[in-house]
């Protein structure tokens, strides 16, 4: 992680350490955000503003929903890692951006576990690389079409806006470059003017223009011309435009060990500490000092309290956020691991603390922690605080890594572990469920939790079956957009199987076909539907009923060590 190649109002980029091949896939955490809906925030709070900067749409993680029946009603999600750092050059994109996740509770559950209410279930977010991507290159991924070009005065990488810059590359000046061969200083001034246009919507395509010298462009659109007939003069990715852009996005190995921070000191695993799910673990030997890891924080100044109250108990984020006992100030890190830190209970296995960056920094301004609480109410635009993770001792390969979260939230773990009530009534997530099939309201019914939801698609037709005479019924009609996110409660009424015995392969087997009751809240009488294929069919968890969401489920920040606490923070008074 080190300053963004796009410029200082890109802030931070995470950059490749190595070559790295196509479909290499990184993992990381995914922390719903309840507190947030996509696109909006609580109104008549400006603190939680920057939180704009670094959510995803929670459909995109796969992450649960609040309401059944709007399944893109999801709230935000928070993926702290390569999902908050990367930036975007749209279609010139590296690496598909953190999509999906997997939801495991690592074998806790609340029948006996306190644990399975403190941490996120979400895991194995993943983003993965889309094309070879050498060492030193800035990895960058897709934002979408509607985001970037709504920036001013920013670089806009669509293929049409490339396409229109390559033309005019190589259909217009340098033709006439090569052709009449001006003096240097007028090539020069020439090429500087053109770079210098404003990058307003009608003129955007230049943007994309190298920023290099005139005489490198040059010189590659000669070797170019060389090589057309060799090389496959169709091969977009080798445009003129492309190359320099890609050129831009690099960066020695040496200036990022000096300038960034590594991000690959450590992984996820079952963590060794009861109770707390997955943990951070060495990847190689870091001797004592070494910068394990390193973390911006998406900070609050005045109002995290408010923010992330819900009515009944706090967001989950709230766990993974760092708050001094005496200061209103609220610090949110990410990074590579860094969020998977849990608490050392024997403080001799604690093995890393934290500490502010000793040096200005993109994502960190000394001066900052002379300012006040308010003064970060109000500095919502970017990342200016960071954290450093320092080993404090020699830490083997495979070791845990550990801190202390302060004796505050020791005491209030304990204390909430030894209250916590075990709740009996069966609970399966549905992502534990393993059947091949629906179960339909003859068989055993799923745990209270789950519900069966169907896509409303059908038509009135005639139905004939065994011979019997016709009979007015509906049957299932294919989706023409399956992304649809409507859907019903139903009731499985039937299920049948059906045979394949033509193609190979995977066409070849059984699958199931189903009678299903649509329960329709416009129509009096259930709707039934014959001859529902599998994918018509969904088993969801009830929305708020899983394991994060239980009453009263464990909530406390990571104190902010007492030395770390600048004085003009302090603005509480401790009860």
């Amino acid at each position: 992680m080190a300053p963004s190649t796009l410029g200082e109002d890109a802030n931070l980029g995470m950059y490749a350490g190595r070559d790295i091949p196509t479909n290499f896939t990184w993992h990381e955490m995914a922390i719903p955000l309840l507190f947030r809906e996509w696109g909006d925030h609580k109104p008549g709070y400006r603190d939680g503003v920057l939180w704009d900067r670094y959510i995803w749409e929670g459909d995109i993680m796969n992450i649960e929903t609040y309401q059944d029946t709007n399944r893109e009603k999801s709230r935000a999600v928070f993926v702290p890692g390569i999902g908050c750092t990367v930036n975007s050059l749209l279609d010139m994109n590296n690496i598909l951006s953190t999509h999906g996740s997997i939801y495991d509770t690592v074998d806790l559950h609340r029948s006996k576990d306190p644990g399975v209410t403190a941490f996120t279930p979400y895991h194995s977010a993943q983003t993965r690389a889309v094309r070879d991507i050498e060492a030193g290159t800035e990895l960058m991924a897709m934002y979408g079409d509607f985001w970037i070009p709504d920036i001013p005065n920013v670089q806009v990488t669509l293929d049409y806006e490339l396409e229109q810059a390559e033309l005019f590359l190589q259909q217009r000046y340098l033709p006439w470059i090569t052709k009449y061969k001006p003096s240097a200083s007028l090539q020069h001034g020439l090429w500087e003017l053109m770079k210098s246009l404003p990058y307003q919507r009608n003129n955007r395509a230049l943007s994309n223009l190298p920023r290099t010298e005139w005489k490198h462009v040059i010189d590659y659109y000669l070797q170019q011309q060389q090589s057309k007939s060799k090389d496959g003069a169709g091969d977009k990715d080798k445009t003129i435009v492309r190359h320099f852009i890609r050129q831009s996005t690099k960066r020695s190995i040496e200036w990022l060990q000096e300038n960034g921070y590594c991000q690959d000191h450590m992984e996820a695993k079952t963590s060794t500490i009861p109770q707390a799910g997955r943990g951070a673990f060495a990847t190689r030997a870091l001797p004592q000092g070494t910068i394990v890891g390193y973390s911006p924080l998406v900070h609050i100044g005045t109002q995290g309290q408010e923010i992330f109250w819900l009515g009944d108990r706090y967001d989950l984020v709230i766990n993974y956020s760092f708050q001094h006992a005496n200061s209103t100030v609220m610090l949110t890190p990410y990074g590579g691991m860094v969020n998977y830190i849990n608490h050392a209970f024997d403080k001799s296995r604690v093995n890393v603390r934290v500490q502010w960056l000793r040096r200005e920094f993109v994502a960190h301004k000394p001066h900052w922690l002379q300012q006040t609480a308010e003064f970060l109410h109000d500095t919502v635009d970017k990342i200016g605080l960071s954290f450093e993770y320092v080993a404090l001792r020699d830490i083997e390969p495979g070791e845990e890594i550990l801190m202390d979260y302060g004796s505050a939230w020791e005491q209030a773990w304990e204390y909430y572990a030894a209250q916590y009530t075990p709740i009996t009534d069966p609970y399966v997530a549905r992502a534990q469920w393993n059947e091949t099939h629906y179960r339909t309201q003859d068989e055993e019914s799923y745990t209270e939790n789950l519900v069966t939801m169907c896509y409303e698609s059908y038509s009135s037709t005639v139905i004939v079956e065994d011979d019997e005479d016709p009979e007015d019924g509906y049957v299932w009609v294919p989706m023409l957009r399956p992304e649809d996110p409507h859907r019903v409660y139903c009731t499985v009424l039937e299920r049948y199987s059906i045979s394949h015995d033509e193609g190979d392969g995977d066409d070849k087997g059984q699958s199931f076909e189903y009678t299903v009751e649509l329960h329709l809240k416009d129509k009096d009488e259930p709707v039934i539907v014959r001859h529902v294929p599998e994918d018509g069919i969904f088993l969801y968890d009830r929305a708020f009923s899983q394991d994060w969401h239980l009453p009263g489920g464990f909530r406390h920040p990571i104190a902010l060590p007492d030395d770390m606490l600048p004085p003009s923070w302090v603005n509480v008074v401790p009860e």
